[in-house]
């Protein structure tokens, strides 16, 4: 069976004529390929005329968003003017809390000056009388002394004087100094161990003496006051108890410091009854009388140091009759 092939004729460069003899499969490939390249080219424009209307559309709103953020919305003018009406309601409350402010302020300083005032009125009253408690104790203590050592000639002579300077004028430094100064002398005549530990007769006296066991010469650093096992010791000046303890020659005993130097002690006690590191006051018991450690028969005794050293604690124990050497003397 003889098939029937299309065949295409025509002339070629040199005038010749050409037969082109094309299979049935090779048109049959041809036409399908063409109706493919049309199909896609079809779809290529039909896409681009899609993207190019979405993209004038996708211009048109940016312009239009544009537009709309140049321009200030209608009510901005009303908003701002609404923001300085609350900035000025806020100023003026903040001034009205100001002048609060000061006038209590004010108030306060009003206040610590009448506290200040009332505060240099007081100090002015305490100096008063500390001075004047310092004279009543310097009259008193140059009585005992008069009493004791008898007259002393005084010579205001200015070649041969000195001496604490303390200025005369009323300023509120020569005031502060002189209060500071007037409470270190009154601490240190409060402390100071003036008096009697006990109200009764001395048996020995301080210094020199026959001792009471070798009957030897010997001395004797304090003052020995007679007494009853019991009978209740006394401090004589304020202070803090040093030591409280037993000693070989004293006994039970007691030492407190009253500062400035001063010590004072009481030994052959029967019963301590403060302890070391108490603060005790004047005429606070202390203890009671005994026969402890190197004694003969109950009895109290009583020494006085000063810079370690012991002194005579008459001299001291006289001032217990102060109040009636001083009111004499003030006659």
């Amino acid at each position: 069976m003889v098939r029937n092939t299309p065949q295409f004729h025509g002339t070629g460069d040199g005038g010749d004529s050409e037969t082109v003899v094309l299979h049935r499969h090779t048109l049959r490939n041809t036409c399908i390929a063409a109706t493919i390249a049309a199909v896609l080219l079809t779809a290529g424009s039909l896409l681009s005329a899609k993207y190019y209307t979405a993209n004038q559309n996708l211009q048109r709103q940016v312009a239009h968003l544009s537009t709309r953020l140049h321009q200030p919305p209608p009510h901005t003018a009303a908003a701002l003017q609404s923001q300085i009406e609350a900035l000025k309601h806020q100023l003026a409350t903040a001034r009205q809390e100001l002048a609060a402010r000061s006038q209590r302020r004010g108030e306060q300083i009003r206040q610590y000056e009448m506290q200040i005032s009332e505060l240099k009125k007081r100090q002015e009253e305490l100096l008063a009388v500390k001075t004047a408690r310092l004279d009543e104790r310097t009259r008193a203590l140059n009585a005992v002394i008069k009493r004791s050592a008898g007259d002393v000639k005084v010579m205001n002579d200015p070649k041969h004087s000195g001496g604490l300077f303390i200025a005369s004028q009323a300023d509120k430094a020569g005031r502060e100094k002189l209060g500071r100064e007037l409470d270190l002398y009154l601490d240190a005549l409060e402390n100071l161990p003036l008096g009697k530990p006990m109200a009764t007769e001395i048996s020995s006296e301080f210094g020199h003496r026959t001792d009471p066991f070798n009957r030897k010469k010997a001395f004797h650093s304090g003052l020995d006051f007679r007494g009853n096992t019991g009978d209740p010791v006394q401090a004589t000046g304020s202070g803090r108890v040093k030591e409280s303890g037993y000693a070989r020659d004293y006994g039970e005993f007691i030492r407190v410091s009253h500062g400035n130097g001063f010590e004072t002690l009481f030994a052959h006690l029967s019963k301590r009854l403060v302890k070391r590191g108490d603060r005790i006051v004047q005429g606070q018991k202390v203890g009671l009388v005994g026969s402890t450690g190197r004694s003969t028969g109950s009895h109290l005794h009583y020494e006085i140091h000063h810079q370690g050293k012991p002194v005579d604690p008459m001299r001291y124990v006289r001032v217990a009759d102060l109040p009636k050497v001083a009111k004499n003397a003030a006659r």
